[in-house]
């Protein structure tokens, strides 16, 4: 493989290049592996068949949150239908590239933190509490911000299953 690489110009990295057993015959998570920000592993689905499962890796479910508290905190000076329409289409970004067949878990992970991030960054917009929880989901319901359900729809819908 490094002789094929070096005819492009490129090269692989030796730490992040290994060989894993990943087998059917053994279907543990803790034979698992990360790429391209999922971690694939093997479980049996309902029927009691072995099959391959992917997640959103940890690593990268925190990065993202961290990412999505970093950009409110800079920004929550601004005017509420730029701020939340902007925040739909990062929320919406994810959950395009994340979905997948089984991660919706990790979706609603995403999804609870980024709510929680938005009510605490919006209170801290002035000296006193100016949302309620209530008044967020009416703010939230109002501006069509997207949920993890609706995304998994998608591939249902495209036939993407």
């Amino acid at each position: 493989m490094p002789r094929r690489l070096e005819a492009f110009g490129l090269q692989a990295a030796p730490e992040k290049t290994c060989i894993h057993r990943f087998s059917r015959f053994h279907p543990t998570r803790t034979r698992r592996f990360t790429f391209l920000g999922f971690e694939f592993y093997w479980e049996a689905d309902s029927k009691g068949t072995p099959r391959v499962w992917r997640r959103t890796s940890r690593k990268k479910l925190r990065s993202s949150i961290r990412a999505c508290k970093d950009w409110l905190k800079t920004h929550r000076h601004l005017r509420l239908p730029i701020l939340l329409a902007t925040m739909k289409r990062k929320v919406r970004g994810h959950y395009n590239y994340f979905r997948a067949i089984g991660n919706i878990s990790s979706l609603r992970c995403f999804h609870t933190a980024a709510i929680r991030l938005l009510y605490k960054w919006l209170n801290r917009r002035s000296e006193r509490r100016s949302l309620t929880w209530e008044g967020l989901r009416r703010v939230l319901e109002a501006y069509a911000f997207p949920t993890p359900v609706e995304a998994m729809q998608g591939i249902r819908n495209r036939g993407l299953a």
